[in-house]
């Protein structure tokens, strides 16, 4: 997903994108990596002009690094 974003391809990730990030959201236990998956996957989010993706992954990044 990374290269095809990064190669002006990003239409052939969005789909890509969105399944990663929901089961990141629903990982249990949260941990440490999917912490930073979760800031990578919305990064990609940003890059795809997705920005109320890229805010709910970081929101709950944000309230798993506080709980």
């Amino acid at each position: 997903m990374f290269a095809r974003v990064s190669q002006g391809r990003a239409p052939e990730a969005v789909d890509g994108l969105r399944e990663v990030g929901e089961r990141l959201l629903r990982a249990d236990p949260p941990g440490a990596q999917t912490a930073a998956l979760l800031h990578q996957v919305a990064w990609l989010h940003i890059w795809t002009e997705r920005y109320e993706d890229a805010a709910r992954m970081l929101d709950h990044a944000l309230e798993q690094g506080r709980g």
